[in-house]
């Protein structure tokens, strides 16, 4: 680090409690915020190669970069940047450039051209002619002396793809338990809870991290409004007990609190390296720029941490690094999304799959179904005992689980008699379809006013304690009732939209035993546990952090808290005694579509 950014990095602001347990560290990335960045808080970028600038000393002097937004008005550019946007991805980069050279010959070799067209340039050179020289060079000449872009496919298949790596040496931490914990970088995306104390949201997460953690850095961006907010509820939390520092990095723009998806940490030549994506991005259908998270790992790096950036999208909830201890590989887990993100730069899906692979330092790539948004919350790897074990989904066990407490409540609240709630329990023990529907059903929609819409005062009857939401608590019932219910249906119903439900809902209950199957395919041993994956209705207990001796759980707390319970016994049982499976309550996160894993990056050690 030079001595302006340790300079820069001294912490100038830091609270004055709990053994100053919290140090407030301010910095300048050394570039102010575009235009652009003010404007868009999320959207989805026009041009296909958009490769905003960073600033904090992520990216190298003369780096090739693009900020256009917009499409070029005049009249030819315009039809080539609405090709390019069309057909970039089913036709691919060659492909494309061909076409532009048979349609613009003087301007096709003109890289600043291209890139105002959209076209990312800075893939062109992963390709090489089939001779080995400049593949751009060589598809001009060739559309030069006559041939067609159409006719050239054949001779494309022939062009070696050599992606190189950003950071030579790279490799992305394992996420399977064998990498011991450095720090946790975090993201705290308000000031306050979301409910109060125990509801799991974006501050209450970072309690219990640093609570249960002591032993564990904390380093967070927080936006600048937010944080003598944050710092007044921090007094009341226990941190006396800290041995670690926990570091907040003040930033100028909202943040959320996804640190996960926008970095992957690992090592290149000892040094620890957070490898950012093309640009900070959320949705799976599209990538959408999210110019908060990039900003993040602006005021992170010009805090003295090192940041580089990959020319692939990817978020890293749908990335994960194991070790297949009996055939000694590195295997990054990818989940389709991630591939067919890239076709948008005019990648293949293999070549995508390639340049995954050289890019996290891996020696092979699994890509995986898409059954949930990020394939984090539907595979939890470790290595025990030699061989690599899956953690997996149980949505009828977690369903069963949901359900005996919803009996449980219905019974104490009058809403169920004695005879009903035996006779609920029976059929939950036999996982008995009918049996559920017939004696839960109507207690629990009693309170329906019409379709989908039920009493709020009746769902507070599933609400234990301050922190616990009502209202998600009920629509995990709803789901758990989906579950046991929908799932198992076997016979078709007249209400198409209704048809459609099941028929999507069992599509997705197929493509998870695609995934197991696809996991055990590889020698690896799958094991069930009781948890929920369906978007802001879920109930996961997967998406946790593996480390060295740790297994941070996901947990939900209140009503539920004895599911919480009960998986992490389960757990305790599978990773043995070496393990510490620390709880972390995530119940509101989980309301916004993410949990533990998803909301840290673990810096190796």
């Amino acid at each position: 680090m030079s001595l302006f950014a340790f300079l820069l990095a001294l912490p100038v602001g830091a609270s004055a409690f709990a053994g100053d347990a919290i140090q407030v560290v301010r910095v300048s990335p050394g570039r102010e915020l575009t235009q652009l960045e003010r404007d868009v808080r999320e959207g989805r970028p026009p041009l296909r190669n958009f490769f905003p600038a960073m600033g904090g000393g992520v990216d190298p002097a003369g780096a090739w970069r693009s900020e256009r937004w917009n499409l070029p008005t005049d009249e030819r550019s315009s039809r080539a940047a609405e090709h390019v946007a069309k057909r970039l991805a089913p036709d691919g980069l060659l492909a494309t450039l061909a076409w532009l050279a048979e349609q613009e010959p003087e301007r096709a070799g003109d890289r600043a051209w291209l890139t105002e067209i959209g076209l990312p340039v800075d893939w062109i050179d992963a390709f090489s002619a089939p001779d080995g020289g400049d593949a751009l060079a060589w598809i001009a000449g060739r559309v030069a002396r006559g041939a067609k872009a159409t006719e050239l496919a054949p001779e494309f298949a022939r062009c070696p793809f050599h992606p190189r790596p950003t950071v030579v040496g790279f490799e992305a931490a394992d996420d399977a338990g064998e990498t011991a914990i450095g720090a946790l970088r975090i993201q705290v995306p308000v000031a306050k809870y979301w409910q109060a104390r125990e509801d799991g949201g974006g501050v209450d997460l970072t309690r219990c991290l640093a609570e249960n953690l002591p032993e564990v850095e904390l380093v967070g961006t927080i936006q600048q409004e937010n944080l003598d907010p944050f710092l007044a509820i921090a007094r009341e939390w226990n941190l006396a007990a800290r041995k670690a520092p926990f570091t907040l990095i003040p930033q100028d723009v909202p943040v959320a609190q996804w640190a996960q998806d926008d970095g992957k940490a690992g090592r290149a030549n000892g040094a620890v390296v957070t490898l950012a994506p093309r640009y900070a991005s959320r949705q799976d259908e599209a990538s959408s720029w999210t110019p908060g998270e990039m900003r993040a790992l602006e005021f992170y790096a010009a805090s003295g941490r090192r940041v580089a950036r990959s020319p692939l999208l990817f978020q890293g909830g749908n990335l994960i690094v194991v070790r297949d201890p009996k055939r000694d590989e590195r295997v990054l887990l990818v989940g389709e999304a991630e591939l067919h993100r890239n076709t948008s730069l005019g990648l293949t899906f293999e070549q995508a799959a390639e340049a995954f692979r050289v890019e996290f330092g891996v020696k092979r790539v699994l890509v995986l179904p898409a059954v949930s948004y990020h394939v984090d919350y539907e595979v939890s790897p470790r290595v025990i005992g030699g061989e690599l074990v899956c953690f997996v989904n149980d949505d009828e066990a977690a369903a069963t689980a949901v359900l005996r407490i919803t009996t449980d409540v219905l019974e104490r609240e009058k809403k169920l008699d004695a005879a009903a709630a035996t006779a609920a329990r029976k059929a939950l023990d036999r996982r008995d379809a009918q049996g559920v529907e017939s004696t839960l059903g109507p207690a629990l929609f009693q309170s329906m006013v019409s379709p989908g819409m039920f009493k709020e005062s009746f769902a507070k009857l599933f609400r234990s304690g301050a922190g616990d939401s009502h209202v998600a608590n009920y629509h995990r019932i709803m789901l758990a009732l989906d579950v046991l219910l929908v799932g198992g249906a076997k016979e078709s119903v007249a209400d198409r939209f209704l048809q459609g439900f099941i028929d999507a809902f069992q599509s997705r209950a197929r493509s998870r035993k695609e995934l197991v199957e696809l996991l055990r395919a590889q020698g690896w041993r799958v094991v069930q546990i009781p948890s929920l994956s369906d978007g802001a209705r879920s109930l996961t207990y997967l998406n946790g952090v593996h480390a060295r001796g740790l297994y941070l759980m996901p947990a939900w707390g209140g009503l539920f808290a004895p599911i919480d319970a009960d998986v992490q016994a389960r757990f305790e049982r599978e990773l043995g005694p070496d393990v510490r499976v620390v709880p972390i309550l995530s119940g509101e996160s989980q309301r916004r579509n993410g949990a533990v894993r998803c909301a840290v990056s673990v810096l190796p050690r």
